[in-house]
């Protein structure tokens, strides 16, 4: 076995990238996160939404599972395995953040980029909304801007006052062009309060 993890560890360079192995473990355990989220999200999904056969549930819980899994252990794979042919082109002795960008460049244009119509798209959207608030995040610890609104708690009232203003707004008068799970869920609760025959409705 030993011998194979040292064919394998081919590219490591200590503290900088943990090479083809790194690549190959990261694939691996992007999969399996991947599927422990999709598979629970799916099923929960399946369950609460879909009103198709159970076969034809079971079916497309699997086929999200397999998706997700997949796609996050393609995106480690390519990120990592580039870091580590980058890392070893330059001959680099300490890890640059600019090489983690142009891999996370590559990666999410050759994995994440493939398809906006599935859920690649709730994918991006979250990373998206996750970088801009760690974004201010870091611009503020670092002094570059500043807090208009003096505490924390005052900032994030306002936070998300702006994002639910918004998104109501767009919600009434550009359903069209939303996101469509997001849309789904919202004439659930405000479109379909608007009528019942029953307490039960």
């Amino acid at each position: 076995m030993s011998g194979l993890v040292q064919v394998l560890d081919i590219g490591a360079i200590p503290g900088v990238t943990s090479g083809l192995l790194g690549a190959i473990k990261g694939a691996r355990n992007g999969a399996i996160y991947g599927a422990r989220v999709r598979l629970a999200h799916s099923i929960v999904m399946s369950l609460l939404f879909r009103k198709d056969p159970w076969r034809d549930r079971l079916r497309h819980i699997v086929k999200m599972t397999l998706e997700h899994a997949a796609t996050l252990g393609a995106f480690a794979f390519v990120y990592k395995g580039l870091l580590c042919v980058m890392a070893n082109a330059f001959s680099l002795k300490e890890r640059r953040p600019e090489f983690s960008f142009i891999a996370g460049w590559v990666g999410g244009f050759l994995v994440w980029g493939r398809s906006p119509k599935s859920f690649l798209s709730q994918v991006n959207m979250y990373i998206f909304s996750r970088i801009c608030y760690g974004m201010a995040t870091t611009l503020k610890s670092k002094d570059v801007i500043g807090n208009p609104f003096g505490d924390e708690a005052s900032a994030f009232r306002v936070w998300a006052a702006v994002c639910w203003a918004f998104v109501m707004f767009l919600f009434e008068y550009d359903r069209p062009n939303q996101n469509r799970s997001m849309t789904g869920s919202m004439v659930y609760i405000y479109d379909r309060s608007d009528t019942w025959s029953s307490i039960l409705d």
